[in-house]
């Protein structure tokens, strides 16, 4: 199934934009972070 993302958060209805995020992973052994990463982000 192919899903075509709309404009709108699905949390709260605001618009969506092209921006960069922080992602964040518990390895058990360790955390990564990796800063900017590109996403698709709220603009609330």
């Amino acid at each position: 199934m192919i899903h075509k993302p709309s404009g709108k958060c699905p949390f709260c209805g605001g618009n969506k934009k092209q921006g960069k995020t922080t992602f964040t992973v518990d390895l058990g052994f360790g955390i990564v972070v990796v800063r900017d990463v590109p996403a698709t982000v709220c603009s609330q």
